[in-house]
């Protein structure tokens, strides 16, 4: 009671004083708002949409072989094989080819590919007293560092669920005309990225150069052997990609048979012979053509018009996307040669910044307002 009492008398007092003294008053109170906005908030972990608390993880999987399904399903054992030794883990579903159907709302759809998996596992993390990991997101660091010391035949991304949409914490997108100079600079982004303590997976999203035969015709030496480009072409496609002549007709059902050469090296594509439509005589392409390799980028992503290459990376239980985000502005860019691109930051830094920042405006208006109705009503 006498505490209740001592409380009241103190706010009262303190009323009294900052009815006698407005502007003192407001212009504490103002003080006192920038000090908290500028000093104590960035002192305090922000976190835009925290990690749902279902008890589900699911992993992304890509191979180093590109469109090979036997390759993806040959990864899915090794992890699988791997994680079975995990108590936590309880259950898993596995799809190779394509994604898991829905399972949680804010999971975007994954797209159909032959080098691509997806894994979902549900886990139970045990009593709290004995348990090995304290929360769900270091578990997700436990099973992302298990995959990395030991997957070595494509690349897996464990992700918790999140509550809103789906992203990384850290976003940074390298615009420009040049996409050689962008590969660069994007790669020494990602090297400062994994210096600064608190990130995982560290990522983005250009996809590796492929490699494809390539055929230089001597078009002189192919017209005096009555090989014509036709030819050329079309052999060569039925060869690498196969066709298909015919069906096969069995208790009334039809099957495609397809028609597709062996070919696995150059010098047997150099051995492969082409039929002139002309004199009908077949002629080995090493002939009037050489044989080689050539790499090729199959997309290249663009974000407002221009080439984008776009760097991401997740944070560890102890990292702070906001700190990071600064320390790569502020420390690690202005090391890197920028020239020729542009640096464009949109992880979670700038949507808290994007989100939240009218709210000091419109405290600041509230004090205004706070002043104006001291003045009208005394």
């Amino acid at each position: 009671m006498i505490k209740k009492v001592s409380l009241e008398y103190f706010f009262k007092k303190a009323l009294n004083i900052g009815l006698k003294r407005k502007l003192v008053t407001t212009i504490s109170v103002f003080i006192v708002f920038v000090i908290v906005i500028k000093v104590v908030i960035p002192m305090l972990p922000s976190e835009f949409f925290p990690f749902s608390d279902k008890n589900i993880f699911y992993i992304d999987m890509e191979t180093e072989v590109s469109e090979d399904i036997d390759a993806t399903e040959r990864l899915t054992d090794e992890v699988v094989k791997l994680l079975s030794n995990e108590p936590e883990i309880t259950s898993y579903t596995v799809a190779v080819g394509n994604g898991v159907p829905k399972f949680y709302i804010t999971v975007p759809p994954a797209i159909p590919s032959q080098d691509y998996a997806q894994m979902v596992c549900k886990f139970d993390l045990g009593d709290k007293k004995s348990r090995r990991f304290k929360n769900s997101e270091e578990l997700a660091e436990h099973i992302q560092r298990l995959l990395d010391e030991n997957i070595s035949g494509g690349k897996c991304t464990v992700n918790l669920l999140k509550m809103a949409k789906p992203g990384s914490k850290v976003v940074v997108r390298v615009s420009g005309e040049n996409i050689d100079r962008l590969i660069e600079v994007a790669e020494q982004i990602k090297d400062g990225l994994r210096e600064i303590p608190g990130t995982t997976n560290v990522r983005d999203d250009m996809k590796d150069r492929t490699y494809q035969y390539e055929i230089n015709v001597d078009e002189d030496k192919a017209m005096n052997l009555g090989i014509t480009k036709y030819d050329i072409q079309r052999e060569i496609n039925i060869a690498l990609y196969g066709a298909k002549p015919s069906v096969y007709r069995r208790d009334g059902n039809e099957y495609n048979i397809l028609l597709q050469s062996n070919i696995n090296s150059i010098k047997e594509l150099e051995n492969l012979e082409i039929k002139s439509s002309i004199t009908g005589n077949k002629i080995p392409i090493k002939q009037f053509a050489t044989v080689g390799f050539s790499s090729k980028l199959d997309s290249i992503q663009r974000y407002n018009r221009k080439q984008t290459i776009t760097v991401e990376s997740d944070t560890l239980p102890n990292g702070n996307a906001v700190f990071i985000e600064d320390k790569l502005e502020n420390e690690i860019l202005p090391k890197i040669d920028t020239a020729g691109v542009k640096i464009d930051f949109d992880g979670e830094r700038e949507n808290i910044s994007e989100n939240f920042g009218i709210v000091g405006i419109l405290a600041i208006f509230a004090v205004f307002l706070i002043h104006l109705s001291n003045h009208l009503l005394y």
